[in-house]
């Protein structure tokens, strides 16, 4: 699983954008100096948020607990490598889907209102309508970006 380096870096050092803090964190972690960069560099949008990487990845592994108990959201996550689709929701998708059938949509949903959730924003969905898995990811990432540049 993908090691979240953005809560890491603001709980136990609160590191602020500096080019200082950014040498000594190069040095201390070598070849892991991209994924501190990034976290960085990225403004908070909430008190528990740090980038939308990282908010995706807590919104997949909660939104799944909510329906099948954090043990089998875990073992979904590792045992289909799920984490290797966070970044293309089409692709997530379809790994969720050869699972999981019809039913992927009651998990995607899940996962959804959690991410929705966790950026201050409420979910609402629309009954008789199709539900598109990727449609919703890729809004909420653009409803993101947005809260970030109005922050800066």
């Amino acid at each position: 699983m993908i090691f979240d380096f953005s809560s890491q870096l603001n709980s136990t050092w609160n590191i602020r954008t500096n080019l200082y803090s950014l040498d000594v964190i190069s040095w201390l972690l070598g070849d892991k100096i991209e994924a501190v960069r990034s976290c960085i560099c990225m403004q908070r949008v909430g008190p528990s948020l740090g980038s939308f990487r990282s908010i995706n990845q807590r919104a997949i592994k909660e939104g799944l607990s909510n329906v099948l108990g954090s043990s089998g959201a875990v073992a979904v996550i590792i045992n289909f490598h799920l984490d290797a689709y966070e970044e293309d929701p089409r692709a997530f998708h379809k790994a969720l889907s050869s699972v999981f059938k019809l039913q992927a949509e009651i998990l995607e949903k899940s996962i959804v209102k959690e991410l929705y959730s966790q950026m201050g924003e409420h979910f609402s969905e629309s009954y008789g309508a199709s539900f598109d898995f990727a449609s919703h990811m890729n809004f909420a990432r653009q409803l993101f970006s947005a809260k970030v540049v109005v922050q800066s």
